[in-house]
């Protein structure tokens, strides 16, 4: 099947879409949506190998003051955008402190998920984002945190039917024609898998816009 590597492509996203995303994604889960997250961060099936790096590094985004991650195929990029690589080398550094310390408060299954993770500290980077020339911190480098070919309608058996969808057209800039997202929404923003004309087939998850906050006390509550 093919897998989708959107992270190697990130100078021809565009930095609105995550902006878009950001916006949903920025308030924290009220208690009832918070069941949801944990559905989502619970069920492996919806989630690649790297899946215990993914767990390990909520609670340092967090200390990293991060409120939004986008999980694509092969990175987790941060929502805050930098002016310089300087700017987001600050940032980098907590969190890489952070994964290095690899303390876990997390309910017992998540716990254990994590300690699973192999070293994360050397795959942060900073990396230029999108066509707005801002710099964002990001977890890469030989990780797959998504499923080669996962879809919406396997997200939609775990989840149920989303409580909203939203479209955003973004220039694809130069030659490349528009990038359409659609963003499928649960846990009242906190949680959003999206789709994208880019994708080998329509219902093609490519990305994942999580809350940082909720997904923090999703990952502390025992399921």
């Amino acid at each position: 099947m093919t897998h989708l590597r959107l992270g190697l492509a990130l100078p021809l996203i565009a930095a609105s879409a995550l902006v878009s995303a950001h916006a949903f994604a920025q308030r924290p889960a009220e208690p009832a949506a918070v069941g949801l997250v944990r559905a989502s961060l619970g069920q492996r099936a919806l989630w690649g190998p790297d899946y215990a790096l993914l767990i390990a590094s909520i609670p340092a985004w967090a200390q990293a003051q991060e409120k939004t991650i986008l999980i694509a195929p092969d990175l987790i990029i941060g929502g805050t955008p930098f002016r310089s690589a300087a700017e987001a080398e600050k940032q980098a550094r907590t969190l890489r402190a952070a994964l290095a310390r690899a303390t876990y408060s997390m309910g017992p299954d998540f716990a254990a998920a994590a300690r699973e993770a192999k070293p994360g500290a050397d795959k942060v980077e900073v990396r230029r984002y999108g066509t707005d020339g801002s710099y964002r911190t990001v977890i890469g480098r030989g990780v797959e945190f998504l499923p080669p070919a996962l879809t919406m309608a396997e997200v939609q058996r775990v989840l149920g039917k989303e409580q909203s969808v939203k479209r955003d057209v973004e220039d694809g800039g130069g030659e490349h024609r528009p990038v359409v997202y659609t963003s499928h929404v649960w846990a009242g923003g906190a949680l959003l898998y999206q789709t994208s004309n880019y994708a080998p087939t329509p219902d093609q998850v490519v990305r994942v816009v999580l809350n940082v906050p909720s997904a923090l006390r999703a990952l502390s509550e025992p399921r």
